[in-house]
């Protein structure tokens, strides 16, 4: 019986061996798949996030594109001649560290086998290693993602873990504006998990949440001061669909010249789009 308890796929460093030889391999799979496509010029949105980072200078100016994301590609495009190139191998290391995180979870939570299958799933989606090449904001926004559900998951038990909250928070925000509701029900979801005793948890989500809207705080105003609206960057999005949605009534533009100039359109707020 002993002999059995101590056999290699009873102990955690087996299935972790297992993930890390997985994710090595996936990574040669996806840096092959770059390699071969890094002919290819960035394509829609993801050139004009290029010439935005070679072009930022402030952090929290006002601008159409959340400020972590361009700072992001900025730094990825930095070492490298080429911005594709470091853009696309940020998005591939992104995706893995994302899938680590993935693993660390489910490990947590439901066990090694589960950790293990869940980790395979995700490594292996095939959309994903073409993902890269478009050099969006994707993957990095499921590295944060997944982050702040690790955080909240494993509770805030020391300030230095309601920092990282708060700090993953923020970049959750600036990465993506939309997850200013994800991070309010994550960090709602930590006081509920946390119900028997819900003051202290109260206290700790309150405290960084704060601290991560006073991060991201800046952002917005300079977008209402230069704009007019706090929320520039979601209208902005607003107004793209707006325009693709009813390209050819009456009152729009044609759908030929929406698909050439996809963000101008009427001024619609996100809210007025929405509601």
């Amino acid at each position: 019986m002993v002999f059995f308890r101590n056999k290699p796929f009873n102990q955690a460093w087996f299935y972790t061996v297992l993930f890390i030889a997985a994710l090595i391999l996936s990574l040669y799979v996806r840096f092959s798949v770059i390699a071969a496509n890094n002919g290819e010029p960035l394509r829609g949105d993801a050139g004009g996030f290029a010439l935005q980072a070679a072009a930022m200078k402030n952090f929290y100016a006002a601008s159409a594109r959340e400020p972590f994301w361009i700072l992001w590609v900025k730094c990825a495009a930095a070492p490298f001649k080429e911005a594709k190139t470091g853009m696309r191998l940020a998005a591939a290391m992104a995706f893995s560290l994302s899938a680590v995180m993935l693993f660390l979870i489910l490990s947590r939570e439901l066990g090694n086998i589960p950790a293990l299958a869940g980790g395979l799933f995700y490594l292996v989606i095939p959309y994903m290693y073409f993902s890269h090449i478009r050099a969006h904001r994707l993957e990095l926004y499921l590295l944060l993602l997944l982050l702040f559900a690790y955080l909240m998951l494993r509770g805030m038990n020391s300030v230095y873990s309601v920092v990282a909250a708060a700090m993953t928070a923020s970049a959750l925000i600036l990465t993506r504006m939309e997850s200013l509701a994800v991070v309010i029900g994550g960090f709602a979801f930590y006081v509920f998990s946390e119900r028997r005793n819900p003051l202290p948890a109260l206290r700790k989500s309150g405290a960084a949440l704060f601290a991560a809207l006073l991060l991201a705080a800046p952002f917005f105003i300079s977008c209402r001061r230069a704009c007019g609206a706090f929320f520039l960057v979601l209208n902005n999005h607003a107004r793209f669909w707006d325009s693709h949605e009813h390209a050819g009534e009456g009152g729009f533009r044609s759908p030929e010249e929406t698909l050439a100039k996809p963000y101008d359109g009427r001024n619609v707020s996100v809210f007025q789009y929405v509601f």
